[in-house]
């Protein structure tokens, strides 16, 4: 039977976002904290919460601008969170998706003529996010930490499953569900931090 383990130190995440769709433009908004945006590893623009940045490819690079301002065309774009606590949402305009908040930092750039959304966090703040997708919002706290402890296992044994796409785990169900971070229940958080690191081994491996 397998038992649980534990991680010798908390592993960062390359989360594919809106995997499987022609993304062709997207609007980031910063719910909380502060982000830096970056155009081919040069500083920008510094976003504050309340502020919208769309992004759309133009040729073979990415144009970026605001309700009143053009910050020019890159091939990458970063935005990376720079205070305490960082949530940022990203909506696909075209094509019309569902937005997604999330935790940590987004890269875009263009892979096959659509965006590619990589949203790069620590594991243990993308765990809450897979539960309440695959659990839904209202479990117990046993099953929450049953579940924290799957989807870390998976997470882990799974790391590299989209490594040729230049990240580690889609949002989608071909890995694990992800619909962004969790809202719904503060019982899924206290699930994670209980089980933090723990995933289920092999006793004979």
């Amino acid at each position: 039977l397998p038992c649980i383990g534990l991680r010798s130190q908390t592993a960062m995440l390359r989360l594919g976002l809106f995997t499987g769709q022609d993304v062709q433009s997207v609007v980031f908004s910063v719910m909380e904290g502060e982000y830096i945006l970056s155009g081919d590893g040069q500083q920008v623009a510094v976003i504050r919460k309340g502020t919208m940045f769309h992004v759309e490819p133009t040729g073979s690079r990415l144009t970026v601008h605001d309700t009143s301002q053009l910050y020019g065309t890159y091939y990458k774009l970063e935005f990376k969170g720079v205070s305490a606590g960082n949530v940022f949402q990203v909506k696909p305009v075209l094509p019309s998706l569902p937005s997604k908040e999330s935790e940590g930092n987004l890269l875009l750039d263009l892979r096959d003529n659509s965006l590619r959304l990589i949203n790069m966090l620590d594991m243990e703040k993308y765990i809450p996010g897979t539960i309440e997708a695959e659990g839904g919002p209202n479990a117990t706290i046993e099953f929450y930490k049953a579940q924290a402890v799957l989807s870390r296992t998976y997470a882990i044994r799974n790391f590299t499953r989209h490594a040729h796409e230049g990240f580690n785990l889609c949002d989608a169900v071909h890995c694990q569900a992800f619909n962004g971070k969790s809202r719904m229940n503060p019982f899924i958080y206290k699930a994670v931090d209980e089980t933090q690191d723990e995933i289920l081994t092999d006793p004979e491996g």
